[in-house]
Order: C-alpha cells, then structure tokens, then sequence
C-alpha cells in the first residue's frame, strides 16, 4: 500500500510500431558453467552502447550480484506486480531496475525456490508484455535448470547462446540434452542454439584470472572474445 501510494507516475519512451522488434536472447547450458553468466553480461554491455538491454537472472544463487542480495526488490518482485497489477507495471519495472554499464537489470531471486514457484507461462507472459512495450532492443534470459518448463522458455528466444565444454562428463552431458530434444521434438532448440567452445588463454589462468566485477569484463580478454 506504501509502495503504490510512492509511486512516482513516471512517462515512458514507446517506440513507433515500424521499430525493429525486441530479440529475446537465452542463454542456458545443460552442464552447470560458470561462464554462462558472464558470457550473457559481457554481450550485454556490448550491445549497450548502442541499443537498450535489460537483463534477466534465472539462477537464484549468482556469485556476480554480492551487493543485489539485499536490494529491496527482486525479480520475485517483478513477476509479483506483473501478475497482480498490471496496469502499473511498466511503471514498476522502471523503478525497480537497477543499471550496469547501461545495462537495465532486475536483482535476481534470492532463492532456486522463489524460481522454481513461477510456471513458466508466467515468465512468458511478461516477458512478451515487456517486449511488447517496445522499451528495449534486447531482452536477455539467463536461464538455469532451477526454471519450470525450460524448453518453453527456450522456444521464446530468437536465439540461444551454450557453453561447450570437451570435458568427458560435459560431452557425455551434451548428448543426453541432445537426445533429450530429439526425443520430446524440440528441434526449435537445435535450430537457435549457438555452440561456444570459449579458448582456455580468454579464460584466463593463475596469473591471469577473469575480472572480479561485472563492471569489468569488458576490459578482458574475455570481453575481446565476446565482441568478435
């Protein structure tokens, strides 16, 4: 009740229909990666210089968001106020984000169970109302196993971004997932995602780790890779 009576009604840019539509780009690796986040966050800062992004965590347990644990809203907040006051969400969302290197963010989950309540209807729809809205060029979903209906979710994407790892368990992995899209007919998935085999020399090693912040992932080898 607070918070509604706080708002503050905010006008918000709506692009002319004749824009380019908003692409919807997953990321989501079968074996557990932890270059799937930073993958997602580098292209996204790239991207922001140019276009308008917002990005959304799936995880629920993200090593990159320290400070954003006690952030006052989150994205269970979010799908909250889509689900039951529509009509001021837009105007939500825009004081609920939070920005990196221009990058629009929502504060992930908290908990795998605060992801794992949400069908995955939920996250569709408002993921095509935001889309609808016109307010971004991109949408990022950083997908994990913790969300319902993956492969709904995945269907949504113009195009879906895998860590490929040569790992005997990550191979062994890979083709169980690719049998498994095969085997319920979500050949969609094959046909959007794009494999990245990351060089280990990008990576980094002991005396030349990945970049501790977000922030600076741009500034890295990593990021250089990206940006090819």
């Amino acid at each position: 009740f607070i918070y509604q009576n706080c708002t503050v009604d905010i006008r918000l840019p709506v692009k002319n229909m004749c824009d380019t539509a908003t692409k919807r780009i997953g990321f989501f690796t079968p074996v557990n990666s932890m270059l799937q986040t930073p993958l997602a966050l580098t292209m996204g800062q790239i991207l922001a210089r140019k276009k308008s992004v917002l990005y959304l965590n799936f995880d629920g347990c993200n090593s990159f968001y320290r400070q954003d644990f006690h952030s006052l809203f989150n994205l269970s907040d979010l799908i909250f106020y889509f689900m039951h006051s529509r009509e001021n969400f837009l105007t939500k969302l825009s004081t609920m984000k939070l920005t990196l290197n221009k990058v629009d963010y929502i504060a992930p989950a908290k908990t795998y169970m605060d992801i794992q309540s949400v069908d995955a209807n939920q996250w569709i729809d408002m993921i095509n109302y935001i889309s609808e809205s016109g307010l971004y060029d991109y949408i990022f979903l950083d997908i994990t196993k913790a969300v319902q209906g993956i492969f709904d979710m995945l269907n949504i994407c113009h195009r879906i971004y895998t860590i490929d790892d040569d790992s005997v368990h990550a191979v062994r992995k890979k083709k169980w997932y690719e049998n498994m899209v095969r085997f319920i007919h979500a050949d969609f998935v094959t046909e959007k995602t794009c494999y990245l085999s990351i060089p280990k020399e990008v990576i980094g090693d002991e005396d030349k780790e990945m970049p501790e912040y977000p922030e600076e992932l741009t500034y890295s080898c990593f990021g250089d890779y990206v940006a090819k």
